[in-house]
């Protein structure tokens, strides 16, 4: 299962597209600041964080040192989240992240991102929920099979027996 922490304010944006981060094997956590989304991490080992530069308790690049420089914590990927003023542009360079995106997010950008630096392989085809009951037979004996979801690539069928 892969985890992601994000901040708080950027959770809303994540969560209004429908994308990768719906999966089942992907859990999200919410941290209310850097210093919050540190102490998250140090108990559930995050395997992406998405944080801002500008949290009002620890900076980005006081975040990032914290994580970088604690064996235990360092392996996460970072996206850094920042305002667009010549003073922080300035700052982003001593700020270890894997990434950084303008406090403007794109939505689309963001997750693109994300889904890279997670290195999970895009869908060619989505499921849509479906619940079908189906009665047949095979070798002349009954048999009944239940599917869940559909896709173009396939219906997914659960038998009680194995063919």
């Amino acid at each position: 299962m892969k985890k992601i922490l994000v901040s708080g304010d950027i959770h809303p944006i994540i969560e209004e597209r429908q994308s990768f981060l719906d999966r089942s094997d992907i859990k999200i956590f919410t941290s209310a600041s850097n210093e919050d989304a540190l102490a998250i991490h140090k108990t559930e080992k995050a395997d992406l964080i998405i944080a801002h530069m500008n949290s009002p308790v620890m900076s980005g690049e006081d975040f990032c040192s914290a994580v970088r420089e604690d064996k235990e914590l360092r392996r996460v990927s970072i996206i850094m989240v920042y305002p667009s003023d010549k003073k922080c542009s300035e700052r982003l360079a001593g700020c270890r992240a894997n990434a950084f995106l303008p406090n403007e997010l794109d939505p689309n950008i963001l997750i693109e991102k994300a889904q890279g630096l997670l290195d999970i392989p895009l869908r060619k085809f989505f499921r849509a929920p479906l619940g079908v009951k189906i009665h047949g037979r095979h070798v002349k004996k009954p048999f009944l099979c239940f599917s869940e979801n559909i896709s173009a690539s396939g219906l997914l069928l659960e038998t009680e027996r194995t063919f």
